[in-house]
């Protein structure tokens, strides 16, 4: 089998995980990240493409289109949102596709839908539907980009429906979840609502005064978690959403902000349960290019 890239692309950096095979079993030969001198979303392309070549150039052998992963930076999703009758995308191919189209802003270059999550039907025989979806000329771009460096797009995710399935693998039965995950100096906030709403934010860290100038500095992780805190109490639905945190990814002082500031919904997510059917050297700051290396390797073995 042959080797294969995952990549994750954000706006502040870019990750890669470089993987072969011991028979059918994959293996990791080499991870890493590189850093954008460049962080802004008007460069991403530009930074993109110049670490991309960086990597081709240091870290990868001479492959002839090598197959790659890509996890797109889940800014890049469009969200739509039908309501339609259930038996129109039971009966007839592709109508899913096409309706969440026809409900998407116009774009010249048109979208590409990533995913769908369906709701049961009510008593009218309405159902709503959420999707994820992609520009055309963004995925253009970024195919260029690979091809330019011998690289073959053979499969895109977006980090919303990793994230999806890692809340999901959660014991939790409340219809909201969040996780806080920690990677360097950056925190990510994930909250999902059954329902189909899905939020992500990046928060990294820099230097802020309570009230003045002259004020006590606020971590990063206690205007997260009062942040949070704050939304638990002011909504009635988010009462009882589990916020969840992976062990061992936050340090100790971290998590005692968090449970002096969220109490009762702080809960851990245990990382040996990601870690018993990944191929991974452990560290959890890899997990979305786990997840993806997962699904990634799931395909070639069922291959």
């Amino acid at each position: 089998m042959q080797d294969f890239l995952i990549l994750e692309l954000k706006s502040f950096n870019l990750k890669y995980l470089y993987s072969g095979f011991d028979g059918i079993r994959p293996e990791i030969l080499d991870f890493g990240s590189y850093e954008f001198e460049r962080a802004d979303w008007k460069d991403l392309f530009f930074s993109f493409s110049e670490s991309l070549r960086e990597l081709v150039k240091q870290k990868l052998p001479a492959f002839h289109q090598l197959e790659t992963y890509l996890i797109l930076p889940h800014e890049f999703s469009v969200e739509a949102r039908v309501r339609a009758f259930e038996y129109l995308s039971q009966n007839i191919d592709g109508w899913d596709h096409w309706e969440m189209r026809q409900s998407l802003v116009e774009d010249q270059s048109g979208y590409q839908v990533q995913s769908i999550t369906r709701h049961k039907p009510d008593d009218s025989g309405i159902m709503e539907k959420n999707a994820l979806a992609v520009r055309n000329r963004h995925l253009a771009r970024i195919g260029s980009i690979l091809k330019e460096r011998s690289l073959f797009l053979s499969g895109i995710y977006l980090p919303q429906m990793l994230w999806k399935d890692i809340l999901e693998m959660t014991a939790h039965d409340s219809s909201c979840k969040m996780i806080i995950y920690k990677e360097d100096e950056s925190l990510l906030c994930v909250f999902w609502n059954i329902n189909g709403s899905f939020q992500m934010k990046w928060y990294h860290e820099r230097k802020s005064r309570r009230d003045s100038e002259e004020g006590p500095e606020i971590q990063l992780i206690e205007r997260i978690s009062e942040n949070v805190a704050n939304s638990i109490s002011s909504a009635p639905g988010l009462t009882e959403m589990p916020v969840l945190v992976f062990e061992g990814n936050m340090d100790q002082d971290e998590i005692s902000v968090l449970e002096e500031k969220i109490g009762d919904n702080l809960g851990f997510f245990p990382s040996e349960r990601l870690e018993e059917n990944s191929y991974s050297p452990g560290q959890i700051e890899y997990l979305m290019t786990y997840c993806a290396h997962k699904k990634a390797s799931e395909l070639y073995i069922k291959s």
